[in-house]
């Protein structure tokens, strides 16, 4: 990893004797401890063991070890990396192409299919349809410089483009307004000399595209057609316990059979209504 980043980004300016960026330091991070951690975000974000309907992501995934040890552990969805220097995303490929070759020698090395490497900045990179989300900030800086500050950068780029309940982790540092810190846990990391604190957290605001393609009001609208159509078989049913003249013009066996399916229709509505409710709320 240290050769191949010689060729770009950090290399570049400790060649000449300059401070890199604090966007261009980077490390590595224990894959037991990462493992560990993608479990407790997975267990906020209400995921099970079975996660191949929902997709990851290692933002700053460097030669993608996360990315590529996440994929044969894990059933997921899709797994991604996202890296923003140009030398360390091409071993990647190289990684993820070895292990493609490898597996069909081996069928099944890979329990996620789908994985997948880009070069690019959280800034650019689509993170629309992510449930879970790491990022390992471990060599960061934690004095706030306004604007230019990288975890300032970062949570600004994840409230925009990640949708509402995501799953975010981040190393030493956290997220700022619109995630909510559910869990912080010590790891093994030897990398840094002993511990590593993870920090878990949830989306709580919804994203820029679920915004504008009007998903909210979507999710809204839902819930009061639905309350709507409940309080209309809610009138319907008593105007025919208290004998409405409709009711009076059909033999009693129609009667009563009709009472019994607004019954269940009502019970029907009611479940639908909860479940709805639980969709908006997460």
């Amino acid at each position: 990893r240290n050769a191949a980043s010689r060729t770009d980004g950090y290399w570049a300016f400790v060649a000449k004797g300059e401070e890199p960026p604090e966007a261009l330091v980077y490390g590595e991070y224990p894959l037991d401890t990462f493992l560990k951690n993608i479990e407790v975000a997975c267990s906020y974000a209400g995921i099970g063991h079975d996660r191949t309907q929902y997709h990851m992501a290692d933002l700053g995934s460097g030669t993608g070890r996360l990315v590529l040890w996440c994929a044969v552990n894990q059933h997921w969805g899709s797994c991604r990396g996202i890296e923003l220097l140009p030398g360390l995303h091409k071993v990647a490929e190289e990684k993820l192409g070895s292990a493609r070759a490898s597996e069909s020698l081996s069928p099944g090395i890979f329990r996620t299919p789908e994985v997948s490497f880009e070069c690019a900045s959280w800034d650019d990179a689509n993170l629309n349809n992510l449930d879970v989300v790491f990022a390992y900030t471990t060599c960061l800086s934690e004095m706030v410089t306004g604007d230019d500050n990288v975890m300032v950068d970062l949570t600004n780029s994840l409230n925009k483009r990640l949708r509402k309940g995501a799953v975010v982790i981040t190393t030493e540092y956290q997220l700022g307004d619109g995630f909510k810190l559910v869990e912080s846990m010590d790891g093994t990391n030897e990398f840094v000399g002993g511990i590593s604190t993870a920090h878990v957290h949830v989306k709580e605001s919804y994203g820029d595209w679920e915004l504008n393609q009007g998903q909210v009001a979507h999710n809204q609208g839902e819930v009061a057609h639905s309350q709507q159509h409940s309080q209309q078989h809610s009138q319907q049913h008593s105007e025919q316990q208290q004998g409405s003249p409709m009711s009076t013009m059909v033999p009693k066996e129609e009667y009563d059979r009709v009472v019994a399916e607004l019954h269940r229709t009502q019970e029907e509505l009611e479940g639908a209504k909860g479940f709805i409710r639980s969709v908006v709320a997460g």
